[in-house]
């Protein structure tokens, strides 16, 4: 697409990527350039070491695959530049708001600041701060005419935007660098995906819709499994699930002491300052090294440590079964969550270890945004995020659970019920883990002894 030539970019994922004029004076914004020290991954580099990549490069990839995309639409209908430029402009500051070690923190943030005075930003709302408040990128913006909320409301989805699903959806131009760029850095096999194929069969359906042609209708199931797949071994992988957990702990008695404060007030008055700039990944573990010297209480010392010295918690039991997306499902999978978290005093008590050094984690892992077979307490959920496929007879198009040729008519019906208890014990705690093991196994039978990697 002519225009996106003023910069040529070698990239490891995507080969070369070409920028607008507009784009290059953004990424130069030192807004943007705070990107290239807050990581994707959060802490999984402590487990996957090329697990390290920045928001920075990821941002710029999905930039491209925007730009990607529209390329294969124009081959079925006009785009004018202006839209064009604004969607890719959407896609390159669509992760502009978020903080260090991006969702781990955001995670602790909305949980300790929701219901407190100054309130709680998610970083797509941050992000939208970020462009109304930084002078510098603001002015990039409506230099070129383009207003900061309109780029903004894109991927804030205060507005419903004509492609919405090209950046928010189940193969959407986020998911798909994501995807690519992270087998590419851990050296995991889950990007391996027919992308070139998907673009080539992106179209536009009667109704405006993003769609893609029947004909692609495996390789988007593929897709589909290798980002679940994706989650499961990285994201979601024990041990970094393990150091997780302790990091939000960290961050959270920090909160509750006031010696970091990232309410929505304090944080947007940090906006267009030294301060936003360097409020990264450096600047955190600089504060943790800092706090590892102190004389700390416990647990807080303790958990500090972990992270410091990369010690985990370890895995105690878990339960890990795949199950159909239904009411009574959910219903007893929270049941087995409160049973689980009422046995951690019992534990602490026999065991002598601090309550707040015993993590749960729950998580519901599905493989589209929307099953096929949607359950009441569902109703209200729609298909739009959904990769849609295209009805050659109608020019309509439909979501991909919904064809009979998808695995996901099958498959999107079912999601991966997980519960974890973690423990940060003593470096000398070998029995302690056995026994803590054994007595959670007998109180809760349902608790499956920890898999061997």
């Amino acid at each position: 697409m002519r225009g996106y030539n003023a910069v040529r970019i070698a990239d490891p994922v995507h080969g070369t990527i070409g920028l607008s004029a507009l784009e290059l004076a953004v990424v130069d914004t030192q807004a943007f350039q705070r990107l290239r020290t807050v990581r994707q991954l959060g802490l999984a580099y402590l487990v996957f070491p090329g697990a390290d990549y920045s928001r920075f490069e990821h941002s710029l990839g999905v930039c491209h695959i925007t730009g990607r995309i529209f390329n294969s639409l124009a081959e079925r209908g006009s785009y004018d530049a202006r839209t064009v430029q604004l969607y890719r402009l959407a896609g390159l500051l669509h992760d502009i708001g978020h903080y260090p070690f991006s969702h781990l923190t955001e995670d602790a943030v909305v949980r300790f600041y929701h219901d407190r005075p100054g309130g709680a930003l998610s970083h797509e709302m941050l992000g939208r701060e970020v462009l109304r408040r930084d002078s510098e990128l603001r002015s990039v913006l409506e230099t070129a005419g383009f207003s900061p909320d309109e780029v903004a409301s894109i991927f804030t989805h205060e507005a419903p935007a004509l492609y919405e699903n090209l950046i928010s959806s189940d193969l959407d131009a986020d998911r798909i660098d994501y995807l690519l760029r992270t087998a590419s850095h851990t050296g995991l096999p889950y990007g391996s995906v027919d992308i070139d194929y998907l673009l080539a069969k992106t179209t536009i359906d009667a109704s405006g819709k993003i769609a893609l042609a029947p004909s692609a209708i495996r390789p988007a199931d593929h897709f589909l499994l290798c980002r679940f797949f994706d989650y499961q071994q990285i994201p979601f992988y024990k041990t970094v699930i393990a150091f997780d957990h302790v990091y939000k702990a960290v961050l959270l008695s920090l909160f509750e002491r006031g010696d970091l404060d990232c309410s929505a007030s304090a944080i947007t008055a940090m906006l267009g300052t030294e301060a936003w700039y360097r409020f990264d990944d450096v600047a955190i573990q600089g504060r943790l090294r800092a706090l590892a010297i102190e004389p700390l209480a416990e647990p807080v010392r303790s958990m500090v440590r972990a992270l410091v010295e990369r010690r985990p918690p370890r895995l105690v039991a878990e339960y890990e079964v795949l199950l159909c997306r239904e009411r009574s499902t959910r219903e007893e999978f929270t049941a087995k969550r409160t049973m689980l978290r009422a046995l951690i005093p019992r534990l602490a008590a026999g065991f002598g270890v601090p309550e707040e050094q015993f993590f749960v984690w729950d998580h519901v892992s599905e493989l589209t945004k929307t099953p096929h077979l949607i359950s009441s307490y569902e109703s209200g959920q729609s298909g739009e995020q959904s990769i849609r496929i295209l009805d050659l007879a109608t020019g309509l198009s439909e979501p991909i659970m919904e064809h009979p040729r998808s695995l996901m008519s099958i498959l999107s019906n079912y999601a991966l019920y997980a519960l974890r208890l973690y423990a940060l014990l003593p470096e000398d705690e070998d029995g302690l883990h056995e026994g803590i093991r054994n007595e959670v196994r007998g109180a809760l039978p349902f608790m499956h002894p920890v898999v061997p990697d």
